[in-house]
């Protein structure tokens, strides 16, 4: 058998698609395929997907689809470390995606307030101002009448 219907059958064997394969072992689904179809690997992936599926390159020699038709034994806790993974990656982007959207829906009720009370502004302004004033007139006269009438 070729070595491209071997890794097909065991990918499949495992439960496995081409997309999770090449996500576990750190290459594309297009080479995945190409090597399924052309029976052309490059050395180190082929023992990237024998280490996955625990073979060694003299038992994958020997396969052949009599050999197994079930997986020995699916060690959940090193196949699909990456899986979870990234999983908890993509939970964790789609919280901070949420997070961004409150914000910027919270920027643009800022942006149309301040819009808003720019057109306000223009009318309050001359008011605040004199409200200045008031303040710091009122602040240099005495509080206490008796002061005053000391004086006298």
């Amino acid at each position: 058998m070729l070595t491209g219907k071997k890794i097909k059958l065991l990918r499949q064997i495992h439960g496995y698609t081409q997309e999770e394969l090449a996500s576990i072992i750190g290459r594309t689904r297009a080479l995945v395929s190409h090597i399924e179809q052309s029976d052309k690997v490059n050395h180190d992936t082929l023992l990237l997907i024998l280490k996955l599926f625990r073979l060694s390159e003299e038992e994958f020699k020997r396969f052949d689809n009599t050999d197994l038709k079930k997986p020995k034994s699916k060690d959940y806790s090193t196949n699909e470390e990456p899986v979870l993974q990234l999983k908890e990656k993509l939970t964790g982007y789609q919280k901070e995606n949420e997070m961004l959207k409150d914000l910027v829906e919270s920027q643009k009720e800022i942006i149309k307030l301040l819009k808003s009370s720019k057109k306000q502004y223009l009318f309050v302004c001359p008011l605040r101002y004199f409200l200045l004033i008031f303040v710091i007139i009122s602040r240099s006269f005495p509080k206490n009448n008796s002061t005053i009438s000391n004086v006298y």
